[in-house]
């Protein structure tokens, strides 16, 4: 696995008293063998100045914005949903906040038509699982009482059951007066927090690792199908926010992972602490909290489909943001994983130009491109939109 970023620049650079907000969406996929579907995780970012009011410096900004963008790298590279995931960012002045989500929730109009919905999304060896003999989605609806089930915006995409669109699917926020680590090298570090393990936390969230658990919603008790995953033991479902509920795939036979106790003020869906994982309900500072095997395997029975890595993929993350200067220039960061000494093949567009037939009257009609590694080591650049510029890692047109 390597680590790159991208730094983007307008070729005309503006004075404070003129500056100019020039837009470019910037795209970037990784090749390995055959292409399928990807998905996309797009971000649109409250105003710079919401952030400074927050508490962050214009270098902590930066770096947020490109924590971001790696984070959701750790998903887009996971899963072939063809589908786009679209995360307001914003921050909160003080430490009230630490990390928090804000989505839609949609009905289903019966368990019939969720059901149907997860088994015509089914992609993997949970899935199967899952909705098969002695599995946790069984065929008759296993709650008795009256009750609605809910699926979130994203949740509902991945899933069929609404069409792909760009509308905005969730804010993740987050508090500015904690103090952050963004390094995707050094997320372990003594007295701050890992910014994205947080952001991973929130963006899954949003994406539908969610719980109603009978809470209210629109007149009776609410659901979701994560909901129906919480188990006590074998064949004993735990539809409730108390203590002893495990993650459970084959019906409580395999208890996976234990649910967080809603008694400790921490969310139903979380991990109870433990082993250092990003979907767990707390954690300290100076610890990294990573995407684990089992939180991928939550996504998945939520309604991702795992890429198939051993036939090849195309991962993509896209963001649409203003370009900046010095301090402000836009970053974004990106991962190439597989075996050692395999060859990727990356494709990396900054589309400004194509964004003026769409209105965007201050689009970057020519910019600069560079590729960093890890060791923010400038690996190539481009200076010429179309124009292919030899030199680094790029050989040729």
């Amino acid at each position: 696995m390597k680590n790159f970023h991208l730094k983007f620049l307008p070729k005309v650079v503006s004075t404070l008293a003129t500056r100019a907000a020039f837009w470019t969406i910037v795209f970037v996929a990784v090749f390995s063998g055959r292409l399928v579907s990807a998905l996309n995780i797009n971000f649109t970012y409250d105003p710079d100045s919401v952030f400074t009011a927050a508490g962050l410096t214009t270098k902590d900004i930066a770096d947020m914005k490109a924590a971001n963008t790696f984070a959701a790298t750790l998903l887009t590279s996971q899963f072939s949903d063809n589908i786009n995931v679209n995360i307001k960012v914003t921050a909160t002045p003080g430490t009230t906040d630490f990390g928090s989500s804000n989505t839609s929730f949609f009905p289903v109009s019966d368990y019939a038509t969720l059901r149907n919905a997860v088994v015509n999304d089914a992609s993997s060896a949970d899935d199967t699982t899952a909705i098969g003999a002695g599995g946790t989605i069984p065929a008759a609806d296993p709650i008795a009482t009256a009750h609605d089930y809910w699926v979130t915006r994203a949740q509902s995409k991945a899933l069929g059951l609404r069409p792909d669109d760009m509308q905005t699917d969730g804010t993740f926020s987050f508090g500015g007066g904690h103090v952050w680590t963004y390094d995707p090298n050094n997320r372990a570090v003594p007295g701050k927090n890992d910014f994205i393990g947080v952001a991973l936390h929130e963006y899954s969230e949003i994406m539908g690792r969610n719980s109603l658990m009978g809470d209210n919603l629109g007149g009776n008790p609410a659901y979701v199908e994560y909901d129906l995953f919480h188990f006590s033991g074998p064949g004993v479902r735990a539809l409730n926010k108390g203590p002893g509920r495990s993650f459970s795939i084959d019906n409580g036979t395999t208890l996976l992972k234990a649910f967080n106790d809603n008694a400790n003020g921490g969310d139903n869906q979380d991990w109870a602490d433990g082993t250092p994982d990003s979907f767990n309900a707390f954690g300290p500072a100076g610890e990294a909290a990573p995407l684990t095997a089992v939180d991928l395997r939550a996504m998945d029975i939520v309604g991702y489909n795992p890429t198939a890595v051993a036939a090849g993929f195309v991962g993509n993350v896209s963001t649409r943001l203003p370009v900046g200067t010095g301090d402000n220039v836009l970053i974004e960061g990106f991962i190439v994983q597989g075996p050692a000494g395999s060859t990727k093949k990356i494709l990396v567009r900054a589309i400004g130009p194509s964004l003026i037939p769409f209105g965007i009257a201050d689009a970057l009609t020519n910019p600069t491109l560079a590729i960093f590694d890890a060791s923010n080591a400038q690996i190539a650049s481009n200076d010429n939109w179309k124009t292919t510029q030899a030199g680094g890692i790029i050989t040729g047109d």
